[in-house]
């Protein structure tokens, strides 16, 4: 019981998950940002379609 107690914190700053909730974090705006550049790409990929198919 008090390994699981020492090895889980329920109160009380944990900087190695602080740590990995900021990686985390950073990991998703990443994804959000690549997301949003690719998404742009085939706007931008579609509207050229549309002009030189007209």
């Amino acid at each position: 019981m008090r390994e699981r107690a020492v090895f889980r914190p329920r109160s009380g700053p944990n900087p190695m998950l602080n740590k990995n909730i900021v990686l985390k974090q950073q990991m998703a705006r990443r994804q959000i940002l690549a997301l949003a550049i690719l998404g742009g790409g085939m706007l931008v990929f579609f509207a050229l379609l549309m002009m030189t198919l007209r």
